[in-house]
């Protein structure tokens, strides 16, 4: 019985750490097909992984498992009225349009 968890457990991490390669490469991938995003932000570790920081303005958050989501956040300050009502500004910006993209950042005051 010990080695079928220790199965269980070498799969549950390998698992995790496949979730955390899929956040890093969401992020990678969302600035090669944008590359005038790179100089416009900065790299930064959130709770869910790494993600992007556009100063006092936004977050790029990598989200959910495999496929992984790029959730576009206001920068919120936490002490405002319901700050989780008011922080999630698009669910996902993956499958964007470039013309879809410039309008939700708009939303955040980034021009595209």
């Amino acid at each position: 019985m010990s080695e079928m968890t220790d199965e269980k457990n070498l799969e549950n991490k390998l698992n995790k750490l496949a979730v955390r390669v899929a956040r890093i490469e969401a992020v990678a991938d969302f600035l090669t097909k944008h590359k005038g995003m790179a100089s416009r932000c900065t790299l930064k570790q959130l709770s869910t992984g790494v993600g992007l920081y556009f100063e006092d303005k936004a977050y790029l958050r990598p989200v959910g498992d495999i496929p992984v989501a790029l959730q576009l956040e206001n920068h919120v300050d936490n002490d405002a009225p319901n700050p989780a009502k008011r922080r999630i500004m698009c669910a996902d910006v993956v499958k964007l349009t470039d013309k879809q993209l410039a309008q939700v950042f708009a939303k955040v005051k980034i021009k595209l």
